[in-house]
């Protein structure tokens, strides 16, 4: 049965392992382990069967939540599960006073785009060699209403 909670200091290593075995680069363990700590910021975790199979995270700074990552397990896509972490990460933030949504998303991640796109998210701006790999990130964002 699927879950969503609060990131715990347990989940970190295997939410690492997913973040590089999907995005191929990883904000890391001890990073990871701070927004478990951090007021600002709000983690949610998918388990599933107890397995933890993904994660959204984000920090709500004055009236903006910024998304700083979203992964879900590639055994658990297209199951609507990355949409019910979606919807629960800005619900919270709009209790928080979130007006606004920001992230950045890897110029050659299509499925992240397509997914922020139909969110309602517009491209407002490109971030040249944003990422360690060179790669460009595209800033999106939407006002929340």
């Amino acid at each position: 049965m699927l879950k969503l909670r609060d990131l715990w200091i347990s989940d970190v290593e295997k939410l690492v392992e997913l973040e590089a075995k999907l995005l191929g680069e990883t904000i890391g363990s001890e990073m990871l382990a701070n927004e478990a700590r951090n007021p600002l910021a709000k983690f949610i975790v998918a388990t599933y069967a107890k397995q933890v199979i993904g994660y959204i995270g984000g920090w709500v700074v004055a009236d903006e939540l910024e998304i700083i990552n979203f992964v879900i397990d590639p055994g658990y896509w297209h199951q609507g599960i990355g949409q019910k972490m979606f919807n629960r990460l800005i619900e919270d933030a709009k209790t928080k006073g979130a007006k606004t949504i920001c992230l950045e998303v890897k110029e050659n991640n299509q499925r992240a785009v397509n997914f922020y796109t139909l969110q309602g998210l517009k491209k407002v701006r490109v971030r040249k060699n944003y990422y360690h790999d060179g790669k460009d990130a595209i800033v999106m964002m939407k006002e929340l209403l």
